[in-house]
């Protein structure tokens, strides 16, 4: 698609994509580097099964974890992870990690 995308416009400036944390494998980092993705940007969501579950996610937080592990280590500019918050039934203690 970026190809595409490429032969129609002139892009200027870093390319930044957002990836779903379940696709983040040896391959998909490779091709997001051949494709001259700088910046990524990681579709956590949550680091807690039941606001994962709330919103229709099936992955689980290790997933994530992993996920961001391999970009920060890909050679990416920047990666940065996506929270949600305000979710229904969230507190301020209960927006990241074991009450955190």
């Amino acid at each position: 698609m970026l190809s595409r995308v490429r032969e129609r416009f002139r892009l200027r400036g870093d390319v930044c994509i957002e990836t779903n944390p379940a696709d983040v494998d040896d391959v998909t980092l490779q091709r997001l580097r051949d494709a001259g993705v700088a910046l990524v940007s990681l579709g956590v969501e949550s680091f807690r099964p039941e606001n994962l579950a709330l919103i229709g996610r099936r992955d689980e937080p290790p997933v994530a974890e992993r996920a961001l592990a391999r970009l920060a280590e890909g050679g990416f500019a920047s990666v940065n992870a996506d929270i949600m918050f305000a979710l229904p039934g969230q507190t301020a203690s209960k927006g990241m990690r074991d009450g955190g």
